[in-house]
């Protein structure tokens, strides 16, 4: 990006750092520097990328609706989600297996608290990619968040 050209290159490397730590390469990291589309260039590129990626850190950590645990939501979103997979609904086996649990089949609520959760335990983009396949884990968590998972070593 044109704007960080005036900053040095160890201060550039310093506020970068967090997107580094994630396992972006170069041009992944370009990608993102121009999908902040900026008005007018900062004074200082280095306070600002420091700025910037910490409240988007802050942001992420502090996710509505996650608190650590659980929700209901996400209990409730598991359980159907392995027991479609194994064949039950609610616990009993059923006659016929049931159609396999898609992201649509899921509640708004159920989808961020699922997203939110997953900010912090790439373990979970991990078990919808091995349980819905890499597309619909995709669909369900974001392509960031299954690219975090994946430079976390988590997939």
């Amino acid at each position: 990006m044109s704007w960080t050209q005036p900053e040095g290159l160890r201060r550039l490397a310093y506020a970068l750092r967090p997107l580094i730590d994630q396992g972006l390469g170069a041009h992944d990291i370009a990608a993102e520097l121009h999908a902040w589309h900026l008005d007018r260039p900062p004074a200082s590129p280095a306070g600002f990328l420091i700025a910037r990626l910490r409240e988007r850190a802050a942001r992420e950590t502090t996710a509505p609706g996650h608190h650590g645990v659980p929700s209901p939501e996400f209990t409730v979103a598991a359980v159907r989600v392995r027991g479609a997979e194994a064949g039950y609904v609610t616990g009993v086996r059923t006659t016929r297996v049931p159609e396999p649990l898609t992201v649509e089949d899921l509640s708004r609520a159920e989808v961020i608290d699922l997203r939110s959760a997953a900010v912090t335990d790439p373990g979970l983009v991990r078990a919808a990619v091995d349980l819905l396949g890499e597309e619909q884990a995709r669909r369900l968590y974001t392509h960031r968040l299954v690219r975090q998972a994946r430079a976390r070593g988590a997939l």
